[in-house]
C-alpha cells in the first residue's frame, strides 16, 4: 500500500465499534444490531457487509479467532470495500 498525499479524510459516523477475539465479547452487540451470526462469527456477504446494509465487519469478528496478520489483511480488505461502497 502506498500513501498518497492529500487523500486522507475524516468521515463522521453515528456508531463505530471493534469486535474481536471472543465470540462472547461481540455476540451481544451483534445481536443488538440484528446481525446474523454463525457458531464462530458474524456472517457477511463477501464484501464485508453484514446482514445489515451499511454495517461492515472484519477480522476475528468474521473469521473467528485467528492470527493477527490475517486480521490485519482482512482489515485492509474491508477498508477497501468500505471505500468502494462510499465511492458509489
Amino acid at each position: 500500500m502506498i500513501e498518497k498525499q492529500g487523500t486522507q479524510r475524516m468521515i463522521e459516523a453515528d456508531l463505530i465499534f471493534s469486535l474481536w477475539i471472543l465470540y462472547i465479547v461481540f455476540t451481544r452487540p451483534a445481536k443488538e444490531l440484528n446481525l446474523e451470526l454463525d457458531k464462530k462469527a458474524i456472517l457477511n456477504r463477501g464484501d464485508n457487509q453484514t446482514s445489515q446494509n451499511k454495517v461492515f465487519a472484519s477480522g476475528d469478528a468474521v473469521s473467528g479467532a485467528s492470527l493477527v496478520v490475517r486480521a490485519i489483511a482482512a482489515g485492509r480488505k474491508t477498508a477497501q470495500n468500505v471505500h468502494e461502497f462510499l465511492s458509489k
